[in-house]
């Protein structure tokens, strides 16, 4: 017999170990001591025939429990199995060990910094799972859950205005490939993470340090936009004011040109007083989520806005006129009057105090003396109450922006 042959044998039978679910586990020292009381594999040799010491062996190899087959080897042209020789009443839990050392890897195409698109795409961001340590044959089964998260955080920001804007989570069940479907427009830190269950074991990852930026509209996109709106009927129509290019107007200044985002892609938050939570092209105070980070969304609301001051603006006069009717009846009978009115207040007054009012405040008051009394310009034996124009210097600062 081969001497390197009977080492390997000797080798095997010293090292096998027989898992606890063994259902008749023999004493180590059952079976050591055939092999151990030769003092070297000489000794071995030159004893007794090895087919002498072993009994005779079945030709066909064992298998376990499970169906695995057990290593065998041949001496002397007899096939000897160990599992009949050393282990005959075995059982084996069948065990894929490379489970138990499985990982997970989360792989993000590009970034870390994603930009969505000035027409309001967010980014299409690709992601991977990866299973190392699996059974190929199990590979195919593995289901990933996805979690997906936008989260601005307003400590990003040095203006006391701004806020934290939690987007929504979003979780799916889907293949090793991903790629978020955001039903928000959404920017600030992204996080996105992904677990699987493998042979009962639950596997995590999750990225770090991905980020979702705002993208400005260009003025022509903008200005478009902005067009699209229909013109509301109690729009003065004899105003020498054109409705859309005073909300252009209103956008340009409001936003320093019609900006939703900082140059870094962060929100365009207002320098008003701290905690107002202003924010966008058109300065919403204070701004939802969605208006700090949906462009079309800030327009939208602005431009209600706007038009809810028109209202305003058109139904001034007669509040005022309500408001004074008793100065007026006094300034009457003072004057020796028949009667006293108030200027019409006409088109492009009504036009310049709703944009005024967009900002906040009165543009126009009724002209008053020295002692408070409004001042009455006479024609004849009518008295006419005058207007006079003051605001904050908002109204000039629109009238300047390109339109």
């Amino acid at each position: 017999m081969d001497a390197n042959l009977l080492k390997l044998f000797l080798s095997m039978c010293r090292n096998l170990s027989v898992r606890k679910s063994c259902q008749h586990r023999p004493a180590r020292s059952s079976f050591k001591p055939s092999l151990e009381q030769f003092t070297d594999d000489r000794t071995l040799l030159n004893a007794t025939p090895l087919h002498a010491v072993l009994p005779p062996m079945p030709l066909t190899n064992p298998v376990t429990s499970h169906g695995a087959l057990l290593p065998s080897i041949t001496i002397q042209n007899q096939q000897t199995s160990l599992a009949d020789q050393v282990i005959p009443s075995a059982t084996f839990n069948t065990v894929t060990p490379t489970q138990s050392h499985s990982k997970l890897q989360l792989i993000v195409d590009g970034g870390p910094v994603f930009a969505m698109s000035s027409d309001l795409k967010m980014p299409v961001i690709h992601v991977h799972a990866h299973l190392t340590g699996i059974d190929p044959s199990l590979s195919s089964t593995v289901r990933f859950t996805w979690t997906t998260q936008v989260i601005y955080h307003a400590s990003d920001s040095t203006n006391p205005n701004a806020r934290d804007v939690i987007g929504p989570v979003l979780k799916v069940i889907a293949g090793k490939d991903y790629t978020p479907q955001f039903d928000k427009i959404r920017g600030g830190d992204l996080t996105i993470s992904v677990s699987a269950t493998v042979a009962g074991k639950t596997l995590t990852a999750q990225s770090s340090r991905l980020r979702i930026i705002g993208a400005n509209p260009s003025v022509a996109q903008l200005n478009a936009y902005i067009d699209t709106h229909a013109i509301p009927g109690n729009y003065p129509k004899e105003s020498k004011y054109d409705y859309h290019k005073i909300l252009h107007q209103i956008a340009s200044w409001e936003s320093s040109g019609g900006k939703q985002f900082l140059p870094d892609g962060s929100p365009k938050w207002s320098h008003d007083k701290p905690a107002l939570f202003g924010a966008g092209i058109m300065q919403i105070t204070p701004a939802s989520d969605d208006e700090i980070w949906n462009w079309k969304v800030n327009i939208d609301d602005g431009i209600r806005i706007f038009n809810a001051k028109l209202s305003d603006a058109v139904g001034y006069p007669a509040r005022v006129a309500v408001k004074t009717h008793g100065e007026l009846n006094a300034a009457k009978n003072r004057l020796h009057l028949t009667s006293v009115v108030i200027e019409p207040f006409g088109p492009d007054r009504i036009v310049r105090e709703a944009i005024q009012r967009y900002n906040g405040g009165v543009l126009y008051r009724i002209a008053r003396d020295s002692h408070g009394r409004p001042t009455i310009t006479i024609h004849g034996s009518t008295g006419v109450a005058t207007w006079v124009e003051g605001g904050n210097g908002y109204l000039n600062d629109v009238l300047s922006q390109p339109g």
